[in-house]
Formats: C-alpha cells, structure tokens, sequence
C-alpha cells in the first residue's frame, strides 16, 4: 500500500532540477517532463520514480508473460522500458547487429517513492516501508543545492560509426529493393554512432540536452549501470482504459471523411502545402480484347500537393485515390506505387508476367 502526501507547490525549472538531483542518489530513477507542453491528455507535468522495491529485468524469452505476471504480481505503479529486440519473442526474428551497450530486453521496478508533479501541487507516493521518510526527503529536496557544473569537454573525434560508409550503402540498396519489389513501403533505417570510455556525466548531459531541446517528451533513465537520455517531440503510446493515445510526428497528418474539410485543413493561407503523406491507391486496368478489369489495392508514399496536375498524361485508365483527392508530385513517383499493386496482383496470380 502507498502513503499519499499532496504539498502546494509552484512548479519551477529550478525545482525540477533540485528533484532529479536530489535523485540521482538511487541506483534506480526514472525521470518524465514534459517541459510545461499543454496537452489535454497530459494529467502531469513531470513524474519521478526512484528507489526500486521489486524488479523484473530479463531477456527477449517469455518476455511478455513475465512482464504480465509481475505487473499482476506488484499491483502498483510500475516503470521501465521494452525493447526492439522483444520482436524476436512476437515473431520468428533474430538479432544479429552488435550491441556494445548489452542492455537487458526489458527491465521494469516497482519504486518506493513516487513524486506527480502538477503546476501548483506536488503528490508523493511512498510504499508504507519507508512513509515515515517523506518530510526529511522533502527538506533534503529544497535544500539541495544546484552550482553550474564544469562541461565535459567534447571529443567529438572519439566518436565513431557501426557503420563504415559502403556498409551503409549496401544496406540502403537493400531496402530500395525491397520498396521496388513491393514488399515494404517505406523503412526506418538507423545507425549507431557510439564513444567508448568517454567521460560523459549521465545527469548533466541531460540538463545541458533538455535546455537545448525542450520537447513535450523528455526523460532521464538510471538503472544501476545503465543511463538513457531522451529528448523525444513523440508520444509512441498512451493507454487510459479503453482509449488509446499515439502522438507521432514523422511524416503523417490528420485526415477528414469529408473531402471539403480534409482540403482546408491541408492548405494554409491558400497556398500549397507539400508534404509527405501515405497514398491509399486503387487502380483500374482495362482488358482491351474483352472489357474486363481488374482492381489492384496498395499503399504508396511519395511527396504530394494539393493539385491534380500530375495525373495528366496518364496512360493508366483510372485511379482513385482512396484518401480524397490528392494528386502525386511526380509522375514516377506514382508509377512506382503503382508498379507495387502489379507486382502484388502477379504474385497472387491475377495478372501474367
């Protein structure tokens, strides 16, 4: 069971620095700001967690169960992290790529000591073990002192690429074959840049990060050993019973049903909007011999505007654009979302090769 403790409270910059310094003290923090970003889903400006209880810290393996019988287990607030590799547990997957950093899969702790922060109002959620601890931390906490810390010198000629550049290359190829032959869309191809015995302090790089950055979705991570800075402007996932809320920003916009409406919201001042939008194509292609047609479905990107220019010219009979009317920049982008729906209909055996 936790203790709650509600304080009245003006939330300052200079307070959250005090706290997580304060924190820093434990083998395990947990640090979220949003960094004063009004969001109507947001119930708190800041959470820290800090001090694990219980943990659970294992491999891709079961991974899922575990975490669904601890969580079930601890009946109590919870934080840590998933990773990329908990893939090779949904699917028959493997990781292959060098880790140098080797963190644990999944890691997750159930934490003493909770701090909700609000604009006027702090909460502490203490675990009934250690209740009797809140008004000397909280004193520790306003008396913490916050100095300006000498910068660590940056040597930026220590930090290297996983990657050598033809490896890069190579792997780019790869990925465009794949988009040619129509298995994939689009791809999220990333590369470690890494430094090796680096003097790096975990907690004032993230002070010097956040001030630089300021997004809605910051986050310090300390877990004995291992520390994760995030300046993230995404919210990947928020569940609050049966509503579910994703804030992503890489290349996608609202849609509207109706097409009036979609067409006002795509376009500012009346000027064209280029962007990077997720085409819903369907395409018609005629029999010429005996009348027939077939339908082909498929998803293509390309860069688009508000126009219907570049469908002119067109040797295609028809094409519907399943996401109102948006026209393709170039003509070979649209012949190149339009060759993935025939390489798809020949493979399931509606059109010859």
């Amino acid at each position: 069971m936790r203790t709650p403790k509600k304080i009245s409270f003006s939330l300052t910059t200079q307070f959250k620095t005090k706290l997580l310094t304060w924190a820093n003290q434990f083998e395990e923090v947990i640090w979220l700001d949003s960094n004063n970003y009004e969001f109507s889903s947001n119930e708190y400006e800041a959470i820290l967690a800090v001090e694990a209880f219980t943990a659970l810290k294992t491999d891709y393996v079961n991974a899922f169960d575990k975490l669904q019988e601890y969580q079930h287990t601890t009946k109590d607030w919870i934080f840590g992290y998933l990773t990329y590799d908990l893939k090779n547990n949904v699917e028959a997957l493997s990781s292959k790529n060098d880790d140098g950093l080797a963190f644990p899969d999944l890691y997750f702790f159930q934490p003493k000591k909770i701090f909700l922060l609000k604009a006027e109002e702090v909460e502490m959620h203490y675990l009934g073990m250690v209740d009797d601890e809140m008004e000397e931390d909280w004193q520790a906490i306003l008396n913490t002192s916050v100095t300006s810390k000498a910068e660590t010198e940056n040597n930026t000629s220590s930090i290297e690429s996983r990657l050598t550049k033809a490896e890069y290359m190579e792997r780019v190829g790869k990925m465009l074959s794949h988009i040619h032959r129509g298995d994939i869309y689009e791809a999220n191809f990333c590369q470690e840049f890494y430094a090796e015995d680096f003097p790096l302090q975990p907690l004032q790089t993230y002070f010097d990060l956040n001030s630089i950055s300021e997004p809605p979705f910051a986050a310090f991570l300390k877990l004995e050993e291992f520390h994760l800075l995030s300046a993230s402007p995404e919210r990947y996932l928020k569940k609050t019973g049966n509503k579910v809320i994703s804030q992503p920003i890489k290349g996608t916009a609202k849609r509207l049903e109706d097409v009036s409406e979609d067409e006002v919201l795509s376009l500012k001042d009346g000027s064209k909007q280029t962007q990077t939008t997720r085409l819903g194509l369907q395409v018609r292609f005629t029999n010429a011999e005996n009348g027939t047609y077939f339908v082909g479905s498929g998803l293509g990107e390309a860069n688009t505007v508000k126009t219907q220019e570049g469908l002119l010219g067109l040797d295609l009979e028809e094409i519907n654009f399943r996401q109102s009317a948006i026209g393709v920049t170039t003509r070979k982008a649209l012949e190149t979302a339009s060759a993935r729906i025939v390489a798809r209909m020949i493979r399931k055996g509606i059109f010859e090769n």
